[in-house]
């Protein structure tokens, strides 16, 4: 229930977002969607410091298959597990909506993955993610600080466990 609270309170920032004018063109999507594909080529090449180095220091991954992940130590820990659990992962992202206010970002996507287990099963998954970035007055560069994700396909089974 916490979750989908969360994410509905980002929905709703983003669509207030709409009426302060917030910035949400061709140009910020393509900045997000660059960052979501170099996210997604961490993966499948299991680069624990590349995947890291997109989080700021006390990010939080809050996915609806464990408990929630806070700070760059955990959040490697949680990609250590995923890939070790793994022969091969392919994850592919497509950016549904962004939206910029000042060092701020929301935003929306949708992914598609497949996994190859210890047994050579492959495994087919889906879903949507949506995450907030703050952009780094240091650097520069947009980092993740909250990432929210579901595997839609398998909610309802889930939910039942």
């Amino acid at each position: 229930m916490k979750r989908i609270m969360i994410l509905l309170g980002l929905i709703a920032l983003i669509n207030y977002g709409v009426n302060l004018n917030a910035q949400s063109n061709d140009e910020v999507i393509e900045i997000f969607q660059s960052i979501t594909d170099e996210w997604a080529s961490h993966v499948t090449a299991k680069n624990l410091d590349g995947i890291t180095s997109l989080y700021t220091d006390d990010a939080t991954i809050d996915a609806n298959t464990q408990e929630a992940v806070t700070g760059k130590d955990a959040i490697r820990d949680y990609f250590t597990g995923w890939f070790d659990s793994f022969q091969s992962i392919k994850n592919q992202q497509t950016i549904i909506s962004a939206w910029v206010f000042g060092d701020n970002a929301y935003v929306y996507g949708s992914w598609k993955e497949t996994e190859i287990n210890e047994n050579g099963d492959e495994i087919e998954l889906s879903g949507n993610w949506v995450n907030y970035f703050v952009k780094e007055k240091a650097t520069n560069l947009w980092k993740i600080r909250h990432e929210l994700w579901n595997d839609a396909q398998f909610f309802e089974f889930r939910k039942k466990d």
